[in-house]
């Protein structure tokens, strides 16, 4: 609300204002009603009253990449408790992204789940974005393979890229412009590597060891950790195949696997696949998700292109890593009946923790990942 710009000002307009019952008294020298006046003294006119409104707009610009960025609203300097409208701009190519994968209690829920999350608020305030660049969650891991000898990992998740707490509005219709959860990890096969890492990833950094995305290995191998990419880069790609013997009754087997690729972090992007040697699938990093490895003669899934899930495994290969926001493709692998390692799922673009979200021209076009 705000009181009328010209013709009659009532008191009364002034304690609608105020949220003051109507009728109560109140005098101009009030203290509520000097605030709103924007005067220090009593000896004012009405007039001062004009145009007025008891809520306050602050600003807030991230203008250089931010890992994992808490933006606390009561802190900022000017905050009035559910009377704030805060209008965060976000600059022109510039990453807030997610670090970590996600695990159980942490990621893709709540209000500490996001790359960038807006809390610490009050009922009646709002918050509007303009979002210029990318707000992107992490990717989740992908599984490791098994066989008679080690049990497999499951692949995680993807992380959510935004979290808020009051009604939002985004204004998202720069035409570089992305909202995007992390991709969920593939998931790992029987004698194969692991599933492709999932989009939405970053590497080590100064300060912050911590990394997500990453492809899948199989764990006999011990061939290290195949990275996600940094901002605006591809993952990597997975390692060749080992040879080593496995003793099954009798009869030495030799099993040659590569690893999976890692996701990527370009956007749209474009999921990696795999390339192939004598005897091994190795998954190629995507600007996605990345795609899965295993033996020769399996069919590895793809990893998932833009906000596309990861394909699905033959035979006992990985799954591909899901795209932004996407699920992470399925792998099976066999004992004495079949078994299906599900794909992780792909994280939320906004958590809106029972919050409402509003888009400028309702252009959702570059939002990858749920709204929920």
């Amino acid at each position: 609300m705000t009181t009328p710009n010209s013709g009659h000002l009532l008191m009364s307009d002034v304690q609608k204002e105020l949220a003051i019952t109507v009728g109560s008294s109140l005098y101009l020298s009030d203290p509520a009603v000097e605030a709103l006046a924007k005067v220090t003294s009593a000896s004012y006119y009405m007039s001062a009253l004009y145009g007025r409104t008891n809520r306050v707009t602050l600003r807030y610009t991230i203008s250089t990449n931010a890992v994992n960025f808490f933006l606390n609203m009561n802190s900022l300097a000017g905050y009035i408790a559910g009377k704030t409208d805060l209008i965060l701009t976000i600059g022109s190519g510039v990453y807030v992204y997610n670090g970590r994968t996600p695990t159980t209690g942490w990621g893709d829920s709540g209000l500490y789940g996001g790359a960038l999350n807006v809390h610490y608020t009050t009922d009646g305030d709002t918050l509007m974005i303009n979002n210029n660049g990318y707000i992107i969650g992490a990717g989740g891991n992908g599984g490791s393979g098994c066989d008679s000898l080690v049990s497999f990992s499951n692949p995680s998740y993807g992380g959510a890229a935004l979290c808020v707490s009051c009604p939002t509005v985004i204004d998202n219709t720069n035409p570089s412009a992305y909202i995007a959860g992390g991709g969920g990890g593939g998931g790992g096969g029987l004698n194969a590597c692991g599933g492709g890492g999932a989009g939405g990833v970053v590497v080590p950094h100064a300060g912050y060891s911590e990394t997500s995305g990453n492809g899948g290995s199989f764990l006999l191998l011990n061939g290290g950790t195949i990275y996600g990419g940094k901002p605006n880069s591809l993952g990597a790609a997975g390692n060749d195949g080992i040879y080593y013997l496995e003793t099954n009754g009798s009869v030495p087997f030799g099993y040659d696997r590569g690893t999976a690729g890692a996701g990527g972090c370009v956007l749209p992007g474009v999921g990696g696949g795999f390339r192939a040697n004598s005897y091994a699938l190795i998954g190629l990093g995507g600007g996605a998700g990345g795609g899965g490895g295993g033996d020769a003669g399996q069919n590895p899934g793809s990893g998932g292109s833009a906000n596309n899930p990861g394909g699905a495994a033959s035979g006992w290969a990985g799954g591909g890593g899901g795209g932004w926001g996407a699920k992470g493709g399925d792998s099976h692998y066999y004992n004495t009946t079949k078994f299906t390692n599900i794909g992780g799922a792909g994280g939320n673009a906004i958590v809106l923790n029972g919050n409402s979200v509003t888009f400028v021209n309702g252009d959702t076009s570059r939002i990858y990942g749920a709204i929920s």
